[in-house]
């Protein structure tokens, strides 16, 4: 079974967390590999530089990638594919909150400015990545045509949804359409 598993959460939503819930999944619940090789050598982010020769270098299956890239860019490919897509969303209030916070001290991005200013940009789409709305109906809009298990930040953080969650990924990623 082939398996590609694409994360595309926009900003700050929980991408680290399910980073490391797919790791152990794939890995059958053995932490060596969370422990020892970090998140972006395991699930590389598409939309960086490295991104293309890890997947030349990598024959490896299933290979899990990271993206924050908009629907429009990733669904004609991932339509023509086996991929399977977990879409972590997170409440977009604590997603301007989080995304302000992480503006300030990340070097490589645009200096935040007030908070107020941050907003405005936040609401007409003006930050890195778009919309956030846009970006979570384009995605969850397409959910049947591209095998997509949309989860939230928040049922990630509701203690009794954990092990619902855990069992929902491991029947997403592993025994969905396997020939029987």
């Amino acid at each position: 079974m082939t398996l590609e598993t694409y994360g595309p959460p926009l900003q700050t939503g929980g991408t680290t967390w399910m980073q490391e819930i797919v790791t152990l999944i794939s890995s059958r619940g053995d932490p060596h590999l969370s422990q020892t090789v970090p998140n972006w050598t395991r699930a590389p982010w598409l939309e960086q530089y490295y991104c293309a020769d890890f997947l030349k270098a990598s024959s490896s299956r299933p290979r899990v990638l990271t993206t924050h890239l908009p629907h429009p860019l990733l669904s004609p490919a991932l339509q023509a594919s086996k991929a399977r897509v977990i879409y972590v969303s997170r409440n977009p209030k604590d997603v301007l909150v989080s995304f302000y916070h992480f503006h300030r001290m990340a070097n490589f991005l645009p200096e935040a400015g007030s908070f107020s200013a941050f907003l405005h940009q936040f609401l007409e789409g003006k930050l890195h990545y778009g919309s956030w709305f846009d970006h979570i109906k384009g995605w969850t809009s397409q959910a049947s045509d591209l095998n997509l298990l949309h989860v939230t930040y928040e049922k990630m953080s509701m203690v009794k949804m954990s092990l619902y969650l855990l069992l929902v990924l491991v029947l997403f990623c592993f025994f969905v359409s396997l020939p029987a």
